[in-house]
């Protein structure tokens, strides 16, 4: 095995672990790696398809050992009860600051189109799941605030909130109780496939319908 397949294999197995993404787009994904690198003739996509099969076959059989809810369960479970509680909580939402930013004002001017606000906001990136996951910090990372927010009273009460239900749905947090710090899940164990039924959790228009739908109760 050549190096630049070495190096495909790592990043699939890296897609695989994290789950988020089904395999047809782990596909796509590596084949524009490929590309962008002039690999097609060592790396032909026939060979792609099967290291995708194999990688997703052999997490899923580990998965059967996992006990059950697992992190990113109870972690999911959370955005939504957040959700319900009229806060923009989004998972894996761009790989930057400035995009989850980004997404979070999409959704809250669609919120104010139906003549409503958000009571804040929650989201961690790619970067803070890859931290999370990939490397010795193991702890991922939350951002957090109020949007159009000057009271530092008021993040921190948004802080609580946040740290409070992630803790219900059984998440150890740490957090030192300012603005100055992103909200942490501690010690993040993520055993995650990708499911189909979890597309909606990661769709903005989901989060949307929730706090529209809690906000009329």
């Amino acid at each position: 095995m050549t190096e630049d397949q070495e190096y495909i294999i790592e990043n699939i197995q890296a897609q695989i672990t994290l789950g988020m993404v089904d395999t047809s787009f782990i596909e796509e994904l590596m084949l524009a790696i490929i590309a962008d690198e002039g690999l097609e003739d060592e790396i032909p996509a026939s060979w792609v398809k099967e290291q995708v099969r194999l990688a997703n076959r052999k997490h899923r059989q580990a998965a059967k050992t996992w006990s059950k809810p697992t992190d990113p369960a109870r972690l999911f479970a959370a955005f939504e009860d957040l959700a319900k509680q009229q806060i923009i909580a989004l998972h894996h939402v761009g790989f930057i600051q400035a995009d989850g930013e980004e997404a979070v004002v999409q959704v809250e001017r669609e919120l104010r189109k139906a003549d409503k606000t958000s009571k804040g906001y929650c989201f961690y990136t790619a970067k803070d799941l890859e931290d999370a996951v990939f490397t010795d910090y193991k702890n991922l990372a939350l951002s957090f605030q109020i949007i159009n927010n000057e009271e530092d009273a008021a993040a921190v009460a948004l802080g609580n909130r946040i740290s409070e239900t992630l803790q219900k749905h059984g998440l150890t947090v740490s957090w030192d109780g300012t603005i100055n710090q992103k909200i942490e899940i501690k010690d993040i164990n993520w055993q995650k496939t990708f499911q189909e039924s979890e597309v909606d959790f990661m769709n903005y228009d989901h989060v949307l319908d929730l706090i529209l739908t809690s906000s009329k109760a």
